[in-house]
């Protein structure tokens, strides 16, 4: 960390330290002392005309004209380059303001010291939308389907419908997903989600076709 500490308004509080106060004494002059040194800070004005300058030697020349003692990491300004500013006759916290602009840096400005810091900058994270869909499932003869399980492929989220054939499912999702329907005797259907949160869903009868059986005879015959 680099800091610079520059007298001022401490130096007038330790001219009264051969004084003996009482506790409420040393409360008022300790007030007192305080609302001239914000006085006294607020009234400083500065002269800046740089181009091009690293961001650590604008610091140490805002901290030369100001009297105020700057704390900050090496770390965290080195990086910074190619400051380019023009000020005449601005308070600090206008040329700080300026100095800093498009930068990672803040500060704050306590009794005299100004303190720079990175800024905190929330990492975002990937929202997914909350989908709810809702849908029907009936027969070709439009007799409502009790018991269909209704399944979001390749994601363990599912349900199943009830005595209307009604089902709903809700779901953080991206756009793109498939929707699998399945019942006994009936085929399994596929259905890709298409913009729509309410789906209609017929399924057909799963239909075996029996195989062609031959008999031949072998010429034997059951005797009791």
């Amino acid at each position: 960390m680099k800091t610079k500490v520059r007298g001022g308004c401490r130096e007038k509080r330790q001219r009264w330290g051969n004084f003996i106060l009482s506790k409420t004494g040393v409360l008022f002059l300790m007030l007192t002392l305080s609302a001239v040194c914000v006085e006294t800070y607020a009234q400083k004005r500065v002269n800046l005309q740089v181009t091009n300058q690293p961001l650590l030697r604008v610091l140490d020349v805002l901290q030369e004209q100001s009297g105020f003692s700057f704390l900050f990491s090496s770390e965290d300004v080195k990086g910074v380059e190619n400051v380019t500013v023009n000020l005449k006759d601005v308070s600090l916290e206008e040329a700080l303001k300026q100095v800093l602009k498009g930068t990672p840096l803040h500060y704050e400005i306590n009794n005299g010291v100004v303190v720079f810091q990175k800024k905190i900058v929330p990492q975002r994270t990937a929202q997914l939308k909350n989908k709810e869909i809702i849908g029907w499932v009936t027969d070709r003869k439009k007799i409502p389907l009790e018991g269909v399980n209704v399944v979001v492929k390749g994601r363990n989220i599912g349900t199943t419908t009830n005595k209307e054939g009604k089902f709903g499912l809700q779901f953080a999702t991206l756009n793109d997903f498939v929707l699998e329907f399945s019942f006994l005797g009936m085929k399994k259907q596929e259905v890709k989600y298409a913009g729509r949160d309410t789906i209609r869903v017929i399924m057909d009868d799963e239909v075996h076709e029996m195989e062609e059986v031959t008999v031949v005879s072998t010429g034997y015959q059951k005797i009791d």
